[in-house]
């Protein structure tokens, strides 16, 4: 039986739109950006997080805006029912979610915020498991570091490979 979007397992079926799941992710760690969130995705760093967006590779960011989380999808597959009446069909998507992080005083500093902030991004987004009800599912699935340094100024990035799945009409 099925009623209010809902299939037969549970799942919810509607359409998919990446953009509102990508806008789902950078609400979600905006709303955690506080000290009074139980996962604040500042907790622990030297300077609290000053923006967070949806970005793409070629985002700039100023010296001024850091530490700063962007969030970029990268990829999307789709597979299942596409005749009858159900139309019903599996959605996966990628996410990359980028920490980037700025020091000047140290390396060693540099790569502890690196981590910190990555730590704080995978731990608030584990407890979103759906995204705030866009998907049915998501999934850390790896994070990576990127570590620089430019004139004693080191820049860190923590990329947080996320995966989502939902089931759409």
């Amino acid at each position: 039986m099925r009623r209010f979007g809902l299939t037969d397992n549970g799942a919810c079926v509607m359409p998919y739109n990446t953009r509102t799941v990508r806008n789902a992710i950078v609400s979600i760690l905006t709303a955690n950006n506080t000290t009074t969130s139980s996962y604040d995705v500042s907790s622990g760093l030297a300077t609290r997080v000053k923006l967070i967006q949806h970005g793409s590779d070629n985002t700039p960011v100023p010296n001024t805006q850091y530490p700063a989380i962007l969030v970029l999808p990268v990829g999307k597959s789709e597979e299942g029912d596409e005749i009858g009446r159900s139309q019903r069909r599996q959605v996966e998507s990628e996410f990359d979610i980028f920490g980037l992080t700025m020091r000047s005083d140290s390396g060693e500093n540099a790569d502890n915020e690196s981590l910190i902030l990555s730590d704080n991004i995978e731990n608030c987004l584990k407890q979103y498991i759906d995204l705030s009800a866009t998907v049915d599912w998501s999934n850390i699935d790896s994070t990576k570091w990127t570590i620089g340094d430019d004139d004693q100024v080191f820049v860190n990035i923590g990329t947080i490979r996320l995966t989502t799945r939902s089931f759409a009409r």
